[in-house]
């Protein structure tokens, strides 16, 4: 499985998404946050180790910190950093 940064045109809820291609991902979040689909966008972020047990859908906070995740901002909006480059 791999960790996806899924955005939108609007950017209103723009988040991080766990899925085995980049098309399921934009598909998840689409269906999650009630966009039409082919509106969703995803970039691969990093492949998830066998040793971390994940389920497609959105990630835990436990799930984003076990992949070197750091937490800046948790409130609105959210700013987390992941291998150097931040997203929120």
């Amino acid at each position: 499985m791999k960790l996806y940064w899924v955005t939108t045109e609007d950017h209103h809820e723009d988040w991080f998404i766990i899925a085995s291609s980049a098309k399921e991902a934009s598909k998840l979040h689409e269906e999650f946050e009630g966009y039409d689909l082919g509106s969703a966008s995803a970039q691969e972020i990093l492949s998830i180790p066998d040793n971390i047990p994940v389920e497609a859908g959105w990630p835990s906070e436990d799930v984003l910190f076990s992949v070197g995740a750091i937490f800046i901002k948790e409130d609105e909006p959210r700013i987390i950093e992941i291998n150097g480059k931040q997203f929120a």
